[in-house]
């Protein structure tokens, strides 16, 4: 059990850092420049959108049926790099992914619906307040 969340968290931390090296040189990249900020929301959010279905997959159960996820990570950094739009479009293409690529089950339904009002409290409270690394 430790191998396998040991496993997901570094292949988690790995992917966040691959996604957010742009940002980190945003000066010397401009491809992300020429985007307007909507757009740009929306292709983080994408991005992250489909890192979190690939960790759909790598869900853990922890024990006796109780599943660890992380996905919610990926949700935070998206609204760092993104802003509340990118937070919104990436648990939507998240919660979309695990419907249309795996079988529904009781508790994958629950923990949906769980991540998905996660998803919109989230997004409100970026809204009104700014997603920077001192309060992520």
């Amino acid at each position: 059990m430790f191998y396998a969340f040991l496993t997901n968290y570094s292949l988690l931390f790995t992917f966040t850092i691959i996604t957010f090296w742009p940002k980190i040189h945003l000066d010397t990249n401009k491809f992300m420049q020429f985007f307007p900020k909507p757009i740009y929301e929306s292709i983080m959010g994408l991005k992250f959108g489909l890192i979190g279905i690939l960790f759909a997959y790598i869900t853990i159960d922890f024990e006796d049926g109780t599943l660890l996820n992380g996905r919610i990570i990926l949700v935070l950094f998206s609204g760092l790099l993104g802003g509340p739009t990118a937070i919104f479009v990436s648990g939507v293409s998240m919660l979309m992914g695990r419907f249309l690529l795996s079988d529904p089950t009781e508790v994958s339904i629950i923990m949906s619906i769980n991540f998905f009002l996660l998803v919109i409290i989230i997004t409100y409270f970026s809204r009104i307040y700014r997603i920077r690394l001192e309060n992520i």
